[in-house]
């Protein structure tokens, strides 16, 4: 009867260590996944960090706004409110 019993224990033992295995196997092949996509989304970040700045530059700018027909300004004129006066009801 003792015989049986650890017998039964052992299985019991073996077959938790083995489902602890596959859950650790498990758990290694998700962090792995994870971690590239992370590094799929970083290298993507910083190809629109790039894009961004590039994007942003003054030339690119200068150049938008020539093809939207905007002229710089040579003299700038101010107006000028008398005292006391800021709005008229």
């Amino acid at each position: 009867m003792v015989w049986i019993l650890c017998l039964l224990l052992v299985g019991f033992l073996l077959v938790s260590y083995i489902v602890q295995a596959n859950q650790l196997t498990r758990t290694s092949f998700s962090i792995a996944s994870y971690e590239e996509k992370l590094a799929s989304v970083s290298q993507e970040n910083e190809e629109l960090e790039i894009s961004l700045s590039q994007a942003s530059s003054l030339a690119n700018l200068e150049s938008l706004l020539k093809s939207l027909n905007y002229v710089e300004v040579n003299k700038i004129h101010y107006i000028q409110l008398l005292e006391g006066q800021m709005a008229a009801r």
